[in-house]
C-alpha cells in the first residue's frame, strides 16, 4: 500500500524542510535506537551467558521476552540498554566536539 502522489510529495517536501543538523540527529537517534532495541539485547545475553553461565529464565528467547516486558513496565536498567548507544554517541560527540559548527574566534 503506497501513499497517494500528492500526499507522498507533501511528506517529501516536509522532510526536506527540516534543517540538515536536525535530520542528521534524528537519523543518529533512529539508528542508535534500532541497535539498542534489536542488537544490544542479544549481545548482552551472549556476554552474560559466556561470563555468568546460562540465563536462569531459559535461552535467548526467554531473555528477549523478559527484556521487552521490562521495557514496557519502565525498568531503568533495560531502558539504559535500549538508549545506551545514543547516549554513548552523545558523550563521544561532546568530548571530542564532533558535530559542532564553525566556532568564532
Amino acid at each position: 500500500m503506497s501513499l497517494s502522489l500528492p500526499l507522498q510529495s507533501a511528506l517529501q517536501q516536509a522532510v526536506l524542510r527540516v534543517p540538515v543538523p536536525i535530520r542528521r540527529e534524528l537519523t543518529l537517534l533512529a539508528a542508535a535506537l534500532v541497535f539498542g532495541l534489536v542488537a544490544a539485547p542479544p549481545l548482552v545475553w551472549l556476554a552474560g551467558s559466556h561470563t555468568l553461565g546460562p540465563y536462569a529464565g531459559g535461552g535467548l528467547g526467554a531473555f528477549l521476552a523478559a527484556f521487552y516486558r521490562s521495557l514496557a513496565s519502565g525498568t531503568f536498567g533495560n531502558w539504559m540498554i535500549a538508549v545506551g548507544p545514543y547516549l554513548i554517541a552523545l558523550v563521544v560527540r561532546a568530548l571530542f566536539g564532533i558535530g559542532r559548527g564553525p566556532t568564532a574566534g
